[in-house]
């Protein structure tokens, strides 16, 4: 048996044909009723719009590791994974400015408690980060995020977006 024909080789070619999704984790950091916001800026991809703090895993990364990491990349902050909660799973087509789009799985995980100081740790990606009334949320409220903050609201865990 030669190399290519090897098990692990046929695992790994088979396997780099199959379909592929990016995972996201958002972070969903609630004081009270209110819930941490971010305006994109200067990033091609909803410019001027709120999110809530949002990356992709990484390779031999947790969802949890990456969601630590997004926070204190975005916010400047370190939360209490022991206290983070799943509260929205999405499964989303994501469709770039130039027409490009991919399936990505979001899991939106609610945290309470963290360690640092809340400030914007990624001026030339963000201009703004505040609180915001969940009820109230800012009309520029990325679509994606408001289906999902008002799906969870109502007991749903589990939407699809952008799909039709």
């Amino acid at each position: 048996m030669n190399a290519c024909s090897s098990p692990e080789n046929a695992y790994a070619v088979r396997d780099a044909k199959r379909h592929r999704i990016k995972l996201g984790v958002l972070l969903c950091l609630f004081r009270e009723h209110e819930i941490l916001m971010i305006r994109r800026h200067q990033t091609g991809i909803d410019d001027g719009a709120y999110t809530v703090p949002i990356g992709t895993q990484e390779g031999n990364e947790t969802a949890l590791e990456a969601l630590a990491r997004e926070a204190q990349e975005e916010v400047g902050i370190v939360p209490d994974l022991d206290s983070a909660e799943l509260i929205h799973t999405m499964l989303r087509k994501h469709t770039m400015p130039d027409g490009y789009s991919f399936e990505q799985l979001d899991l939106f995980f609610k945290v309470t408690h963290f360690q640092g100081k809340i400030h914007n740790a990624e001026p030339h990606k963000c201009d703004a980060v505040g609180f915001f009334a969940l009820n109230h949320l800012p009309p520029e409220t990325t679509p994606f995020v408001r289906h999902a903050l008002e799906a969870w609201q109502h007991g749903i865990n589990y939407t699809e977006f952008g799909f039709h």
